[in-house]
């Protein structure tokens, strides 16, 4: 059985000697052949590419780092990689990690144990618990609500999964995995089984995620269901916009053709609701020029971004 790591890196190369050296102590038991891609996404050279490949390691096979030119984003480097492991060394069954080590390798064992009884199944790390500041807690939180009302979905797993060859054969496929890995998991309706895990604490240095990263992050989440999110949207203002123009009307009729209406409630009860029709009608309009500058980079596929991009491969010293 053949499997391979993608580990996007972005300036985390003292974290990655740590963290891979805590996965190949947490592969001890498991029975495979083991390949590691760093795809480097900080448009500098690798560092710490000598400490990587004097790391003693008993079951990784191989460690190579993907170079790219220009730094794309973690969920495009996730694709890129992901598409030339596909390429140059097709496996049974791909493992995606961040590189920062908060995504805990003592889940591995258990991750392909369930991916190897479960084959066709996508097998995700579920967020139970996670050490991060209240604000990103809160904003997490209220992320999964949006996402859930806009799509129709539910989201609660990030990057950290395995997934079999029958799925990556596919997802590669979809231009929408340069935007999101989890987003486009679920577009696909893949079959998906989730895991309890508990996330760790980064092994070195400190998060360089910002609060508008992070909204960024969510956004382009919600995007790839441009279809379905624009849908909601427009019932919704239309809805809200008829109901608006009935409510007028009867106020009109209220206060030209009957003497029982109190002064004033016309106003004061419609002019809000005007308001928030207007608002909703802007998010509309906001969603299909959303949407048109979505559809603009379907073109982008993520074979054409792999040929694009890719500056070269490393490699590092065999085990």
């Amino acid at each position: 059985m053949n499997i391979s790591f993608i580990l996007p890196v972005f300036d985390d190369w003292d974290a990655v000697v740590f963290l891979l050296k805590k996965i190949d102590d947490n592969l001890l038991k498991v029975k495979a052949n083991f390949h590691i891609y760093l795809v480097n996404d900080s448009a500098s050279e690798a560092k710490n590419i000598e400490k990587i490949g004097q790391i003693k390691r008993t079951k990784i096979s191989s460690i190579e780092i993907i170079n790219l030119k220009k730094n794309l984003g973690h969920q495009s480097a996730i694709a890129i990689g992901l598409a030339k492991a596909h390429e140059i060394n097709p496996s049974d069954f791909y493992i995606i990690m961040d590189s920062d080590g908060e995504d805990n390798p003592a889940h591995l064992e258990e991750l392909i144990q369930l991916a190897s009884e479960k084959k066709t199944h996508a097998i995700v790390a579920q967020r139970k618990t996670r050490k991060a500041r209240p604000i990103f807690k809160i904003c997490y939180f209220f992320f999964r609500i949006i996402f859930s009302l806009f799509t129709g979905r539910k989201i609660d797993f990030g990057n950290y999964m395995i997934l079999p060859k029958t799925i990556v054969s596919k997802i590669i496929l979809e231009s929408e995995l340069l935007q999101s890995l989890p987003a486009t998991l679920l577009l696909l309706k893949s079959p998906i089984f989730r895991l309890p895990t508990k996330r760790t604490e980064r092994l070195s240095g400190d998060s360089r995620m910002s609060f508008t990263s992070l909204v960024k992050l969510g956004i382009t989440h919600i995007l790839v269901f441009g279809d379905t999110v624009f849908t909601r949207v427009f019932i919704l203002s239309s809805s809200v916009f008829f109901l608006t123009c009935v409510l007028i009307v009867y106020g009109v009729f209220i206060k030209f053709f009957s003497n029982s209406a109190p002064p004033g409630w016309a106003s004061s009860f419609i002019a809000p609701l005007s308001l928030v029709s207007i608002n909703l009608l802007i998010l509309s309009l906001m969603a299909v020029f959303l949407r048109k500058g979505h559809r603009t980079t379907e073109g982008a596929s993520v074979e054409k971004a792999t040929r694009k991009f890719i500056k070269d491969i490393t490699p590092t010293s065999q085990k």
